[in-house]
């Protein structure tokens, strides 16, 4: 005989009525997302930004703050982007993760590229070529006169 049919009928009602806030407790769990358990943390640059524009200058000095992301990465350094050349898919505000390296592994590659000589950084695709490397933006918009908005 189950343990349940030999609980007097009042202890049985406190049987149910515990088994049944615990399981409103335990619907209510399933609904909460837990994002420390599931974000990854990340080292920001405050300082610095990358442009999807035309330039973004940059300072020596490198500050950090946290942000947190779903996916794990090997990286560098995390610089967010200022500008919206890179859009569609690389917004303004965003962190780009930075690997650091000398050369894109394959042509139109999107790089962090950084200009030391002018002292500023760029995200943008990349080609190397004969006499220097391409740099191009995603963003396709054109002004008023059919020239992109976004070349460098």
């Amino acid at each position: 005989m189950p343990i349940y049919q030999e609980l007097s009928d009042d202890n049985n009602q406190q049987t149910i009525n515990y088994a049944e806030d615990k399981l409103k407790s335990q619907k209510e769990q399933e609904n909460i997302i837990h994002f420390r358990n599931s974000l990854i943390p990340y080292k920001q640059a405050t300082e610095q930004a990358l442009s999807a524009g035309l330039g973004e200058g940059y300072t020596d000095n490198i500050e950090t703050c946290t942000v947190y992301w779903d996916k794990q990465v090997n990286y560098d350094i995390g610089i967010p982007i200022k500008g919206d050349s890179m859009e569609p898919e690389f917004h303004y505000g965003q962190t780009a993760l930075i690997k650091y390296q000398s050369s894109p592994d394959y042509d139109g590659q999107v790089c962090a590229v950084d200009n030391v000589s002018m002292g500023n950084d760029f995200i943008k695709c990349v080609t190397v070529e004969e006499d220097g490397l391409l740099l191009q933006s995603l963003n396709i918009e054109e002004d008023q006169n059919g020239e992109r908005n976004f070349q460098i």
